[in-house]
């Protein structure tokens, strides 16, 4: 409005020049513009959403991810648990050994004590002269004295299995023979066993072993030995009454069914072996483990202390194995006692070979004769039981056990290396489809269109793709159009991505792109409903051809967080039919209350110059300072005329259109009384079935010039 100032004080200026005849009105005429603008498509189609080619014309485009599934939907390590009883039979008590001698000096006293005292003298009067001497023949003696005190060892045992040994060594200078040998408890007297050996030679020895089995025995048990001699058999001895036969009890190998008694510190578990993860599908030699743990439970049904060790040595963090160990505590009037732990295994490095790799380190490990092969799901521990001896009678029976549980339990890998399995993951789900947001369902018609899914692979393994159904919807008008393709009737393969073999390097994922154009599908019918959502049916099918039973590769591998994502893309060139596609912009203008002074009326001429080569009508608001349309510049829309193409060009030959807007005083005030001006302009192609192509460079530029007449008194 500069300009118009300036005009309107040049004139001021030369009429006060004049000579003053008096008051004289002057009226003028003046031009000036108050706006100007412009509308393209840009106005409605963000940069974000939108390339434009070479020559311009303007595509939308629109890519959002479809679905991913990662490491957690994709690959599960189940829960492994291994179990281990140590019942009493497992139990030891220590060997029981008692020794007993009976001398020369013995036989002789206890002839003196219950015989006629003959074999007394010679013996005696022999052993002291040291002359040799004839030993007649010797009637039965009984020794009682051969007692056995195991109350150091327990006070009862009942017994599954077990045995007793007699070892007599004869060093008499005469043969014994009838030896009668009988155990028996003292408390109840139940005979424990009752053997007879014929003869032992003199000089020389003979063992004989008696079974135990389903026999009680008592803690204090007594022995009787009986024994004969045919003597010297005439011949003369030399004779020394420290010459014994020494008889050795060994009770051993002691099966228990029930005891009271002191069960010495011993190993009942030692297991050196493999555990395996009970499924088939995938084949695992390394996991990294993101988190997860051992579980171990131990059960202690045994009136005695027990303590444990195990370890894995394939499982290592920082160079250290793993090893959990544990006290229990003794049962307490029939209640088990119980020690449990959880060992968290996050960051451990878990080789899943079993014992082979080891074994190539350390040699023969459990004792096999051989160094095993490798293997896979397997893990190799060590599991040390002990019970721990407190020097106190207990009572157990052969119910009585160690029970121990140990489970590995909720691993997630943060790496896993081997074989994935071959595995299908079936996806049905809807996304938003938000290019629909654009253009009002009825605005335009597509001419062609192209969408692309793109599989983004980071798991170590090849894939399949398989679409069952894609679907645009229009939850709007209720509308849907399902995918028709040749290019689906069979999956799409998904190469893998390269091992960086580093947990803090990401995967570069592969990407394979699968297009649906308008010569393999009827993807632009898809589009022209104006999809706001897509549903989708797919199957993701890991190592599709290489089954778990045909396949020796382990070379497949996963990060954790590592996925395989599905972006749909879509690319859709502006070439259209136009039903009332609507363009909008709101502009300021330059006019206030000091410009309309002294006006009488006028007009505001309104020109419009089209660079689009369809037709449109255009109406002008009036906006008040909350936005709201309060009033219109125009009666009705006014027609545009469409730009005229040039021939074999792209280019148009732009349409002016004028419009003239009659203004009163009081319609000025409105506009002036205005924030803003609302610019509304509507497209529509002819013919009706006519497709028309946008550019970028396309534009609608409006200009508004005041022709206003100015009253000016002196």
């Amino acid at each position: 409005m500069k300009k118009l100032y300036i005009f309107i004080l040049l004139i001021i200026f030369f009429l006060s020049c004049r000579k003053d005849t008096g008051k004289p009105k002057w009226d003028i005429d003046v031009l000036a513009p108050i706006l100007k603008t412009s509308v393209s498509i840009k106005d409605i189609v963000p940069d974000s959403i939108s390339v434009t080619d070479t020559k311009g014309l303007v595509s939308l485009v629109y890519s959002d991810l479809l679905y991913a599934f990662t490491l957690d939907t994709a690959f599960k390590i189940p829960d492994t648990s291994l179990t281990y009883s140590a019942k009493l039979d497992n139990i030891n008590l220590d060997d029981i050994i008692v020794t007993n001698r009976t001398s020369l000096g013995d036989i002789a006293l206890n002839d003196q004590q219950n015989g006629s005292g003959d074999l007394y003298n010679t013996i005696m009067n022999a052993h002291n002269t040291g002359t040799p001497a004839v030993i007649d023949p010797i009637s039965q003696q009984e020794y009682t004295d051969l007692n056995i005190d195991a109350s150091q060892y327990f006070q009862t045992v009942t017994l599954i299995d077990g045995y007793i040994d007699f070892n007599i060594d004869n060093q008499l200078p005469i043969d014994v023979t009838n030896i009668i040998l009988e155990l028996k408890n003292q408390n109840n007297g139940d005979i424990i066993l009752q053997d007879t050996i014929p003869m032992v030679a003199s000089h020389s020895n003979i063992s004989v072993t008696n079974s135990l089995a389903g026999k009680t025995v008592e803690s204090i048990m007594l022995g009787t030995v009986k024994i004969e001699s045919p003597g010297s058999y005439g011949n003369q001895v030399i004779i020394d009454t420290s010459m014994a036969m020494t008889t050795t009890i060994t009770i051993r190998d002691i099966k228990i069914s029930s005891a009271t008694a002191i069960f010495p510190t011993q190993e009942v578990i030692n297991k050196k072996e493999e555990a395996s993860i009970d499924d088939n599908n995938f084949k695992l030699t390394k996991v990294k483990a993101k988190s997860g743990q051992i579980k171990i439970d131990v059960y202690n049904t045994l009136e005695q202390d027990f303590s444990f060790d195990y370890k894995m040595p394939g499982a290592t963090i920082s160079g250290s194995e793993l090893q959990i160990s544990g006290n229990i505590p003794p049962a307490n009037s029939g209640t088990p006692g119980l020690y449990s732990t959880t060992k968290d295994i996050s960051g451990y490095d878990l080789n899943m070979q079993g014992i082979g790799f080891l074994e190539q380190i350390y040699g023969d490990l459990n004792g096999n004769g051989f160094i095993d092969a490798d293997t896979v799901n397997t893990f190799y521990y060590e599991l040390i039981g002990r019970i721990d001896s407190n020097g106190n009678l207990v009572s157990i029976s052969l119910n009585d056990s160690v029970y121990v549980v140990m489970t590995l339990q909720n691993v997630v890998p943060e790496y896993a290396e081997g074989y994935l399995g071959q595995q299908t993951t079936s996806i049905a789900d809807s996304s938003d489809f938000n290019i629909s947001d654009i253009f009002d369902n009825s605005a335009i018609k597509i001419n062609q269109a192209k969408l692309s899914l793109s599989v983004r692979n980071q798991i170590g393994a090849e894939a399949s793709v398989k679409i069952n159904n894609l679907t645009s919807i229009n939850t709007l008008a209720s509308t849907q159009a399902i995918l028709n393709s040749t290019v689906t009737v069979n999956p799409f393969i998904i190469t893998k991505p390269v091992n960086p073999f580093n947990i803090n390097t990401n995967v570069t994922p592969t990407v394979t792109n699968f297009e649906l154009t308008q010569n393999n599908s009827n993807i632009t019918e898809l589009i022209n409903i104006y999809p706001n959502k897509i549903y989708y049916d797919i199957d993701v099918t890991t190592n599709p051809n290489n089954p778990p039973s045909a396949t020796n590769n382990l070379d497949n591998f996963i990060y954790y967080g590592d996925s395989v994502s599905t972006y749909i893309n879509a690319e859709i060139p502006l070439s259209l039919i136009a039903n009332n596609l609507f363009l909008s912009d709101t502009v300021d203008y330059n006019l206030n209350n000091d410009d309309i002074k002294n006006v009488n009326g006028g007009n505001l001429n309104l020109f419009i110059d089209n660079d689009f080569p369809i037709e449109s009508s255009v109406q002008l608001y009036l906006l008040d300072a909350n936005l709201n349309i309060y009033d219109s510049l125009l009666l009705s829309h006014q027609k545009v005329l469409a730009a005229g193409l040039i021939q074999n060009s792209i280019y148009t030959q732009k349409q002016r259109t004028k419009v003239t807007i009659p203004v009163s005083i009081s319609k000025l005030q409105e506009i002036v009384n205005s924030s803003k001006i609302l610019i509304n302009v509507v497209f529509n192609t002819k013919p009706n079935n006519t497709y028309v192509k946008i550019y970028d460079f396309y534009k609608m530029r409006f200009k508004i010039v005041a022709d206003f007449s100015y009253s000016i008194n002196k």
